[in-house]
């Protein structure tokens, strides 16, 4: 049985952390930046770091901010797990019913084991998708956080972050000619993996695992 990353990285301090983050905001934040200017938030980035990361190290700040952020949404919603098998996809790749799924009020989709892999540059390696969070922000848009790399022995994380509208969860396609998804990594077609190359590419990915989740 996989992991759940948020259990492994947040488990204890959970109820704790982001109970402190509901008490103060009222339930979700409008969007990260918000999230960031709470109290709570500052409280926890000082429990993380003895020195103020947001001063220091401004880029990894961010990505802390994210991931924290998205944790938050996973255990607000109820820590809502939902793992996707690869029969269940792959048909997907091909034919996409037109209607595109709702989205959830707070979801982690796990997606099938090194099916989809992406980078967070394009001097970086190419990294296996563990899953998506998925959510709905207020204003009609959507917060995607991919989660790269994950494994227990590893000391952080790569992590691919999006907001869209409404419009574009309904609509992303692939802008690549051929097949969505198709591998770049050198060795990837035959080893049978997929990869997300763009934004576009990872809001359309986000679509579909929800959609074979059956949710």
């Amino acid at each position: 049985m996989r992991l759940d990353p948020f259990d492994f990285w947040f488990k204890e301090v959970a109820d704790d952390w982001f109970g402190r983050i509901r008490l103060e905001s009222g339930g979700m934040p409008a969007d990260v930046s918000r999230f960031a200017e709470l109290d709570a938030t500052e409280a926890i980035f000082a429990e993380l770091s003895p020195t103020p990361l947001l001063q220091t190290d401004p880029p990894l700040a961010e990505q802390y901010l994210s991931l924290l952020f998205a944790a938050y949404l996973y255990w607000d919603g109820g820590r809502l797990l939902i793992p996707v098998q690869r029969e269940e996809i792959e048909p997907l790749l091909r034919d996409e019913p037109e209607t595109p799924p709702p989205v959830p009020a707070r979801a982690y989709v796990q997606l099938p084991e090194k099916m989809f892999w992406a980078r967070v540059s394009e001097t970086a390696p190419h990294e296996p998708i563990d899953g998506v969070v998925i959510s709905e922000l207020p204003d009609q848009r959507v917060f995607v956080l991919a989660i790269l790399g994950f494994r227990t022995e590893r000391n952080g994380v790569s992590q691919l972050k999006l907001i869209g509208s409404l419009e574009e969860w309904n609509t992303a396609r692939s802008e690549r000619a051929g097949q969505s998804f198709e591998p770049v990594m050198d060795g990837g077609k035959e080893a049978g993996f997929h990869s997300v190359t763009t934004e576009t590419e990872l809001m359309h990915l986000a679509r579909l695992a929800l959609r074979a989740s059956h949710v």
